[in-house]
């Protein structure tokens, strides 16, 4: 019944209601129901776009002005470290006693420093480098081409290295305000923008997917290939769980749900449910997103400011552990006692994670996750945000080692040793981790779970970026890549015992991760 729904939606644009076998009884009902709701994809409208007239550039030049153009973006990430370093010098905080007092006081201004430097640097780079962004048609290998690609790059630099950071936050709303997007006040951005100048997002707004407002034409032998820009407009009280394309106008009280894709130009009406890839109306009713609290929004600034004596503090616990441990006159000692800090910062931060997911979240009953408070929402973010902050670094050193499985059931999630996660961190926040129960099953990465009861995976395998309903019992089965799984799945014919899951395979593979662990850390020595 579930390859038939996602045929049905996939083929014919009609998203079957997920008890359809009880109201549905006949095939001529089923066909009745599929004609009537047909025909609900939304109108497409594409203005012709204005080709920018800029000089091509040879292949040659544009791989050799792309190189300096590396160079540059290194230089200006290597600025922001410096002034953050020159604000408070970073062997103040590995040998705080050679330093004066006042010093250390200065410690918690190096990751706002950093932050507020790099994100300064961005942003006049862009109004510098591209102005603003219009609607328009461009050649790859053309002047405006690299202009883009110069600062796309370096806003993924960003993103990498301070979005983490700012991300769900006011502050990002105001970054990208800067940058030129129309923000509502009252706008929460979970995820990333580009082309900021042709973002319009009005209030009461959630963004949880990406927004691009360009995307590349074909590759054809006359003219080669060429990348063109529309604007994007979203309502107010919209929820984006979807992928919105380029030139697409979405109205207010509006729902784009998750693995949905607006096509380029659809033009979405207010009070409506979008579901399916090209998306559709399923015809489901209105939607009406809650306001977004200020708040809420100041919570979340006063934790951020927590966070950083939290992991101040923890530097410093993990500096003692390790001071007078290792040989003075090694030649790596300190480059060593960094790397050994950093990590151990890190394995204590996620152990503090699980502790504030007790204290904060705890059991998390249905009935929260439904209809959340004020304070709930909060605690869930904080919570969320420090596991976020935490898991980054020990990720690179950990891989995909057992030992997450360890931190997942210390942050109370029903799962056994025998289950194997694909950088499980990302799909289990501790907001998320009470609603699931893993048994000896596979986990690929990038899940999501719709509020509801518990889902229970068992003897299975999610494939990549599947999303599961509320109360979903897979059992003994596969999803594909990018399932939408609403109902209960089963094979009623017993699995036989698969030999990855054994104690032996199990052990060879955590003493792969150790060897691979130890080679990391020697792959730092010059």
């Amino acid at each position: 019944h579930a390859e038939l729904s996602a045929i049905v939606e996939e083929r014919l644009k009609v998203k079957l209601p997920s008890n359809f076998r009880d109201t549905l009884h006949t095939p001529s009902d089923l066909k009745t129901f599929i004609l009537e709701q047909s025909g609900r994809g939304f109108p497409i409208v594409l203005d012709d776009l204005n080709d920018n007239s800029s000089n091509t550039l040879p292949r040659s030049a544009m791989m050799l002005l792309q190189g300096i153009g590396i160079v540059l973006h290194l230089m200006l990430l290597a600025i922001a470290l410096c002034t953050a370093s020159v604000v408070t010098p970073i062997s103040s905080i590995i040998n705080p006693a050679e330093f004066e007092n006042y010093e250390v006081f200065l410690h918690p201004l190096i990751i706002p420093t950093f932050v507020g430097t790099l994100s300064a640097l961005v942003i006049i780079a862009k109004w510098t480098v591209v102005g603003r962004y219009r609607s328009q048609r461009i050649r790859v290998y053309s002047v405006s081409y690299l202009r883009w690609w110069f600062i796309d790059r370096l806003v993924h630099l960003w993103e990498v290295w301070v979005g983490p950071l700012v991300i769900g936050t006011p502050i990002i709303c105001l970054f990208y305000r800067l940058l030129g997007c129309e923000l509502h006040p009252r706008t929460e951005v979970k995820a990333f923008i580009r082309e900021f100048d042709l973002v319009t997002i009005k209030g009461n707004t959630v963004v949880k997917k990406p927004i691009r407002c360009r995307r590349f034409g074909p590759w054809e032998k006359e003219s080669g290939p060429t990348l063109r820009f529309r604007s994007i407009v979203i309502g107010s009280h919209c929820r984006v769980d979807g992928m919105v394309s380029l030139g697409s106008v979405v109205g207010d009280d509006v729902h784009i749900d998750k693995l949905t894709v607006l096509s380029e130009g659809a033009q979405v009406g207010s009070k409506t449910h979008a579901v399916g890839n090209p998306a559709f109306d399923d015809g489901s009713g209105t939607f009406m997103n809650e306001d977004v609290s200020y708040a809420l929004q100041g919570m979340k600034l006063i934790w951020l400011i927590v966070e950083i004596y939290l992991f101040l503090a923890l530097f410093w616990v993990s500096r003692t552990m390790f001071v007078g441990q290792l040989l003075h006159r090694w030649r790596y000692g300190e480059l060593t006692l960094v790397i050994l800090v950093a990590l151990s910062t890190s394995f204590l931060s996620l152990n503090l994670s699980a502790a504030l997911k007790w204290i904060f979240i705890g059991c998390r009953n249905t009935k929260d996750r439904l209809d959340p408070s004020l304070w709930v929402k909060f605690c869930d973010w904080a919570c969320d945000y420090h596991f976020l902050a935490s898991a980054p670094l020990f990720l690179t050193f950990a891989g995909d080692s057992r030992i997450w499985n360890i931190f997942l059931m210390l942050h109370g999630m029903d799962i056994d040793m025998r289950s194997a996660l694909s950088s499980g961190y990302f799909s289990f926040m501790p907001s998320v981790v009470d609603q699931v129960v893993v048994r000896r099953s596979f986990l690929a990465n990038w899940l999501s779970f719709r509020d509801g009861d518990k889902v229970e995976i068992v003897d299975s395998t999610a494939g990549y970026g599947s999303v599961f309903s509320g109360g979903v019992k897979l059992h003994r089965s596969s999803t594909r890549v990018y399932a939408d799984v609403q109902e209960s799945v089963s094979d009623d014919f017993p699995r036989s015992s698969s030999s990855d899951s054994s104690v032996g395979r199990i052990v060879v593979g955590e003493i792969v991760w150790l060897i691979y662990a130890m080679l990391f850390c020697v792959s730092f020595i010059p």
